[in-house]
């Protein structure tokens, strides 16, 4: 690690002095998904949970699903539902500490380990700008013209959601990104459209070219894993937001619009809001009065500004 940290500027400016090759082969590309690899990088590196892991996590769902039905006949409030609280939050601990370690040990993993092949920690790390946050969404519901509710497919959905969130998408990336810019390594993101169709030698981009987990591209036969692929396909597009220099560009200052309060020195020092106050302070202070008829107040008194600076007899 380099002990002076280096901007996201300063870092796309070194990158883009290196030649193409050079660049791609100390960059990584990582294709995400949820069927077969949680995680798969451009040189065939692919990430998952371990198959005890899997194991254990599913019969802790299980147990977890079992405590649930027993928690719903229970009494409300009761000791055993207590109990039964307990012995579902300490099922669905194991998955939640698993998916945390998975997603340490694969960051920590794609920023140290060897990019390409090639025997240094990679310098480039490319993301798919992926919406997680909108993909795990609930769907919407829907109505026909005279407002019955038509079916969603929000079951189909909700197993969806579950598998892109068991998949640490969201973590990897965000640990992925400050341990890149503790070693000095620039991670962008680029957009995730077509890097699963597009050939990554050619460029033909057809649906026909990926079959389930097998590429073959049918204008040049070029065959490859299809998480692989993707992956060349991301660095590849990587490689192109370093040539265009965005990243070298100055961030565009934030505009920032505060209202300050002033104080109302009239009014022994009670802020006001901004609102502009009417009259003058000759107006304002034409007149003072005391309410005399309160017990232990002071006598009615009026003070004209045009008076003379000798006080009224009998004050």
């Amino acid at each position: 690690e380099d002990a002076a940290p280096r901007s996201v500027a300063e870092l796309a400016y070194e990158l883009d002095l290196l030649d193409d090759a050079t660049l791609k082969s100390r960059a990584i590309g990582i294709d995400r998904n949820v069927k077969d690899n949680r995680v798969a990088t451009n040189d065939g590196r692919f990430y998952d949970f371990k198959d005890i892991e899997k194991a254990r996590m599913a019969r802790k769902e299980a147990g977890k699903n079992k405590y649930q039905r027993q928690f719903a006949r229970q009494k409300k409030g009761s000791r055993n539902q207590a109990r039964s609280v307990k012995r579902i939050n300490a099922k669905a601990r194991y998955a939640t500490d698993v998916r945390r370690n998975f997603a340490h040990q694969t960051s920590h993993d794609l920023v140290t380990g060897r990019a390409n092949g090639s025997a240094q920690a990679p310098l480039l790390v490319v993301f798919e700008d992926l919406n997680v946050k909108g993909m795990s969404a609930r769907p919407r519901p829907k109505q026909d013209e005279n407002g019955k509710y038509l079916s969603n497919r929000a079951a189909q959905k909700a197993g969806l959601n579950k598998a892109i969130l068991m998949s640490c998408w969201g973590a990897i990336a965000v640990q992925v990104g400050y341990k890149a810019a503790r070693r000095n390594t620039l991670a962008v993101k680029v957009p995730a459209q077509y890097t699963s169709q597009k050939c990554s030698h050619c460029g033909h981009t057809e649906p026909a070219n990926r079959k389930e987990q097998r590429f073959v591209c049918m204008s040049c036969g070029w065959q490859a894993h299809a998480d692989t692929n993707a992956g060349d396909n991301i660095v590849n597009a990587g490689v192109k937001v370093v040539r265009s220099k965005v990243l070298q560009e100055a961030p565009k200052p934030k505009r920032r619009v505060a209202f300050r309060k002033r104080k109302d020195k009239v009014n022994t020092g009670a802020e006001c809001s901004g609102v502009s106050v009417e009259g003058s302070l000759d107006a304002r202070l034409s007149e003072t009065k005391v309410d005399a008829q309160a017990p232990g107040s002071r006598k009615r008194l009026t003070v004209k500004l045009d008076a003379p600076t000798t006080a009224p007899p009998g004050v």
